[in-house]
């Protein structure tokens, strides 16, 4: 018997090792995830993929996090998703910045997989039960 989803997650991150943990660990938790080392290489693995949800750490070689958060914001396959900046050098004074930018969340890295894991349910939560209410 196979159970759906719980949501899709793309998760992208310059780092093999930080991008493979979390793809591991939101797979066993039932998400059905793709990764990505960068935010184009993202852009084409989504396809008509829609991600629920985008981790995208901010500091990569090619492209900033901040810049691909303005491109997911405006394509059809990611507009939707919850965009997550998902960073080690987030200070709480920027989580206002990066609001405006485009992202709906801020998380720290390290995050501690019991707590992404339940950051991501609360964020997917919260955004049902905000559409409930339309």
């Amino acid at each position: 018997m196979t159970t759906e989803p719980k949501g899709r997650i793309l998760v992208i991150d310059d780092d093999d090792a930080v991008r493979s943990a979390y793809e591991r660990l939101l797979s066993h938790a039932g998400y059905d995830v793709r990764a990505a080392s960068s935010p184009y290489e993202g852009l084409e693995s989504v396809g008509d993929w829609k991600p629920d949800v985008i981790l995208l750490d901010l500091a990569m070689p090619t492209i900033s996090g901040f810049e691909g958060a303005k491109v997911f914001k405006k394509k059809p396959a990611t507009r939707d998703a919850i965009l997550v900046a998902f960073s080690g050098m987030i200070s709480d004074d920027e989580v206002t910045r990066f609001r405006r930018i485009g992202f709906d969340e801020v998380l720290p890295k390290p995050v501690a997989a019991v707590m992404i894991v339940e950051r991501i349910e609360s964020f997917l939560a919260r955004r049902a039960a905000t559409r409930e209410g339309l």
